[in-house]
C-alpha cells in the first residue's frame, strides 16, 4: 500500500490518495472517503499539462464508463513545489498499475471533448484576431509605426492561435503513449520542474 498526500491547490483540502494493487482511492483530510476505483474497469486514462505565468496544472483523468475520477495539482512551476514530486509519482505509480491490471492500455496526451473544442476556438479568435489588427493597420491611417505594432499583433495573437489550432485540433486523433512508458515521462517532468524557474509560459495542454 503507498499513500500520497498532497493540496491540489493552494486553498484546497489536502486529498491523499492510496494505491493497493490495482485499487485506487481518494479522501479527503480527516479520512473522509471520496471515491475508490478498480483500475482493471478503466476504459480511458488522459494526462493532461498547461502552464501559464509560473504555475502548472496538471490533471490525471480516469473515466470508467460514465464515471470520471480525477487526480489534479495546480502548482508552482519551478524547483521547491514539494507537491508536484508527490503528485507526478503518483501519476507514474498510477500509469504502472494500469499496465499491470490491462497490458497495452495507452494513455491518452492533452484536452479531450469539450475543453478540446474550447481551446480550438480560441485559437480561431487568436488567429483571426491577429489577422484582423494587422489589416486594420494598412485601412486606417497606415504608418510604418502601426504597421510595426499590428505586425508585433500579428506574431503574438496568431502565434498563441496556430500553437492552440495545432495542439487541439478536434478532429485529428490524440496522441497515446503506452502506460508502461509514463514513467520515463514523469521522470522528465520532475526534472523540467526541479531546473525550471517560474517564468511567464504557456503550453496548451501537452506534456512534455
Amino acid at each position: 500500500m503507498t499513500d500520497y498526500s498532497f493540496q491540489p491547490a493552494p486553498l484546497a483540502d489536502e486529498r491523499t490518495y492510496t494505491l493497493v494493487d490495482h485499487r485506487l482511492s481518494c479522501r479527503r483530510s480527516g479520512g473522509r472517503d471520496e471515491w475508490t476505483l478498480d483500475l482493471s474497469d478503466v476504459d480511458r486514462a488522459i494526462l493532461v499539462e498547461h502552464r501559464q505565468r509560473g504555475l502548472v496544472m496538471w490533471r490525471l483523468d480516469l473515466l470508467s464508463g460514465d464515471t470520471l475520477r480525477r487526480a489534479a495539482l495546480n502548482s508552482n512551476a519551478g524547483p521547491g513545489a514539494l507537491d508536484a514530486e508527490t503528485y507526478l509519482g503518483l501519476v507514474r505509480d498510477i500509469c504502472t498499475a494500469l499496465a499491470e491490471a490491462q497490458p497495452g492500455f495507452k494513455i491518452e496526451i492533452g484536452e479531450y471533448g469539450s475543453a478540446r473544442r474550447v481551446f480550438f476556438a480560441m485559437g480561431v479568435v487568436c488567429t483571426a484576431g491577429g489577422l484582423a489588427f494587422l489589416l486594420a493597420t494598412f485601412l486606417i491611417e497606415p504608418s510604418a509605426e502601426r504597421i510595426a505594432v499590428g505586425a508585433a499583433m500579428l506574431f503574438m495573437l496568431g502565434g498563441l492561435g496556430l500553437i492552440l489550432l495545432r495542439t487541439h485540433n478536434p478532429w485529428q486523433d490524440p496522441v497515446r503513449i503506452d502506460a508502461e512508458k509514463v514513467p520515463a515521462l514523469t521522470d522528465a517532468l520532475k526534472e523540467r520542474q526541479a531546473r525550471r524557474s517560474p517564468v511567464p509560459a504557456h503550453d496548451p495542454g501537452h506534456p512534455g
